[in-house]
């Protein structure tokens, strides 16, 4: 078992989300594949969630990895387009410390939530099992597959308010670009 979760790791565990830094067709539009492949995102953890065998798992893992950094590809152009140059740094670090501070409450929350939920609602006559386990397994396995899958399902939910908040799906539209100076003029005031 641990070659088979070594072997998953070599083959899908890249994690440079720069590694694909990519623009999307519509320069004016970059919203539209931030969505598209966020929503990737979560599908492919409903997939890895629902169908926890290692044949699934790699390729799932290996396109997730892929439409991740292809997401923040589409994404950093519009930040770097409407966020002014003197401010960037700050704005990013700011932004990115942000997205990562939630990586610890949910190592907090998902242990505790899979040994006292999923495990005995997913164990053999739980009161999930007897409901789903005929679709997608009892036991472990399929307990924490189910806990990966639901939160595939929440990522989809919260993705989809690009499209339904009208303010966020026409931001590239609506906000201004971030005002540019002059490189003549910086060489200038340099020398």
């Amino acid at each position: 078992m641990s070659h088979s979760l070594e072997l998953l790791r070599a083959v899908s565990g890249y994690q440079n989300t720069d590694l694909l830094p990519f623009q999307t067709a519509s320069k004016k539009r970059r919203i539209f594949g931030t969505y598209a492949f966020e929503t990737s995102n979560g599908v492919l953890l409903m997939i890895m969630g629902l169908f926890p065998f290692i044949p699934v798992i790699i390729p799932s893992r290996f396109c997730l990895a892929t439409t991740n950094s292809l997401a923040n590809g589409c994404t950093q152009p519009i930040w770097q387009s409407k966020v002014a140059e003197g401010v960037q740094g700050r704005v990013f670090s700011a932004r990115r410390m942000l997205s990562y501070s939630i990586i610890p409450l949910a190592y907090l929350v998902a242990g505790p939530l899979s040994e006292r939920v999923f495990q005995p609602a997913m164990a053999e006559g739980g009161w999930l099992a007897n409901r789903i386990g005929h679709l997608i397994g009892v036991g472990t396995a399929h307990a924490i597959g189910l806990q990966v899958a639901l939160g595939g399902l929440l990522y989809v939910i919260a993705t989809s308010f690009i499209l339904i908040l009208p303010r966020v799906r026409r931001m590239e539209l609506e906000l201004p670009d971030a005002i540019r100076e002059e490189p003549e003029r910086e060489v200038a005031e340099a020398l």
